[in-house]
């Protein structure tokens, strides 16, 4: 168990360079613009707060966005920079089992968005606060449970996709860029003809296309409890296949 845990700090570790550290910057940067549309909203977020139970959070547009191309990245870069710098052979030489060092990179991604759940939260209780809009604590944790979830399930429906791509010997870039398609790419396009009244059966679209589904609902920081399952069994069927093809075969 303790070798499990070394492994994920060393995947942490990884992960901190000069490009994460700049992403990182540009997230606080997109954050600062939304929380300057939140103050120019003050009033409504306070008529909103004082009627119903909402998300206590300020990354609700540019960042929001950003976020989900970030955490496309992450995924890419959890498994696809060991492909990239050629030490996929011997990172899997270095310990006994493979499974053990792919689940502690899922574990890794997982702690990341945990992160950011917790960034995107407390961001959100400095703004309302600062502002003099009295949170009870119970929406702060409430607010943490519901965004935690929310990026840690489109996490791993990325993640699991970028390890079946992976196992298809799709390098790290190719492997962000056909994420980055199907995700954000069409999900935008599909909302953008939606919305325009384009797709005569945009809501066929929007029942079963899921890589829409998965954009849309982050975008709106809710999925539906039928979706929740939905990925969590798609996530469950693609990693085990994943994981199953990356334990067996040769990566050079």
């Amino acid at each position: 168990m303790m070798a499990f845990f070394q492994i994920i700090k060393s995947e942490l570790l990884k992960l901190i360079n000069i490009m994460t550290l700049g992403l990182l910057v540009l997230f606080l940067l997109f954050t600062v613009i939304d929380y300057l549309i939140f103050m120019r909203d003050l009033e409504e977020y306070a008529i909103k707060y004082s009627e119903e139970r909402f998300i206590v959070s300020i990354n609700i547009g540019l960042s929001l966005l950003y976020l989900q191309i970030f955490l496309l990245y992450i995924s890419s870069t959890i498994l696809g920079k060991e492909k990239r710098l050629k030490t996929m052979n011997l990172l899997y030489g270095d310990y006994k089992s493979r499974m053990k060092i792919n689940l502690s990179k899922v574990v890794t991604g997982v702690v990341i968005c945990t992160l950011f759940s917790f960034i995107s939260v407390l961001s959100g209780w400095i703004a309302f606060h600062f502002n003099h809009i009295l949170i009870d604590w119970k929406d702060v944790v409430y607010s943490f449970v519901i965004i935690d979830s929310i990026y840690i399930l489109y996490s791993l429906v990325v993640l699991s996709l970028s390890f079946l791509l992976m196992s298809f010997n799709f390098g790290q870039i190719a492997s962000f860029f056909v994420n980055f398609f199907l995700i954000i790419i069409l999900g935008q396009l599909i909302t953008g003809s939606i919305n325009a009244g384009e797709l005569a059966n945009g809501g066929v679209v929007a029942q079963y296309f899921v890589f829409y589904q998965l954009y849309n609902g982050f975008s709106y920081l809710h999925y539906s409890l039928s979706e929740y399952i939905q990925f969590l069994l798609m996530c469950l069927i693609i990693l085990s296949y994943s994981l199953y093809r990356l334990e067996k075969i040769d990566i050079q």
